[in-house]
């Protein structure tokens, strides 16, 4: 029970506020690149490189985590 609430506390204090910074973001600036072209807007192009290959890093290993993380719970 406690599993399930974390991950709901966890969907609703981080993931909706991020869909709606994204919201904001795509509505305010609708050009294709997302997050390198949010960056590149406000830091230049250097420091959007830099955010947007970590960001790109944090997403890749973040979905490496999940499947071993997943598993151990339900076994």
């Amino acid at each position: 029970g406690l599993a399930v609430f974390s991950k709901l506390a966890m969907a609703l204090l981080w993931g909706v506020p991020s869909a709606l910074i994204a919201a904001e973001l795509v509505s305010a600036m609708p050009q294709e690149g997302g997050v390198y072209q949010w960056y590149r807007k406000g830091l230049g192009r250097f420091w959007s490189f830099q955010f947007s290959w970590l960001d790109w890093l944090t997403w890749f290993f973040d979905a490496a985590i999940y499947p071993p993380l997943i598993a151990a719970y339900i076994a």
